[in-house]
């Protein structure tokens, strides 16, 4: 199977980025100690893994390796952090 053919949540366990994209998420919900559950999901998970969901289909080749797949995901992410 393709990568294409999987969800992100499947392709980031196949480039064992899971953690890495959790310490982006806990990075962007620091200061949110009192928000609620469904707020941090609403504005931080669901925004994020959205934003990376686009980043792939926009340059992500249908032929993409998965080698190359973590290397654009783990570089969004470090990229990610640096916003922050």
């Amino acid at each position: 199977m393709k990568w294409h053919d999987k969800n992100l949540m499947q392709i980031l366990d196949d480039t064992e980025e899971s953690h890495h994209l959790n310490e982006l998420l806990m990075l962007r919900s620091k200061n949110k100690k009192d928000a609620s559950a469904d707020d941090i999901l609403n504005n931080i998970v669901h925004p994020t893994l959205e934003d990376l969901e686009y980043y792939l289909k926009y340059y992500a080749k249908e032929e993409t390796g998965k080698d190359e797949l973590k290397r654009m995901i783990s570089a969004w992410i470090d990229a990610q952090i640096k916003k922050n």
